[in-house]
């Protein structure tokens, strides 16, 4: 039941994240950067509760 949970919200994380690499190198460009950052700051945050 947890690793499924875990799996799935992993998956949401990438999705997350391709759209989001998406979303931002299509409206911002060089702030892509600094985004992806924050999002992977994010996504540990996630994952840290996630396993916790």
């Amino acid at each position: 039941m947890l690793d499924a949970l875990g799996d799935f919200i992993e998956e949401l994380q990438v999705n997350a994240l391709i759209f989001f690499d998406y979303l931002t190198v299509t409206l911002f460009g060089p702030l892509s950067f600094a985004a992806d950052s924050v999002l992977w700051i994010i996504a540990a945050i996630l994952l840290f509760v996630a396993l916790v």
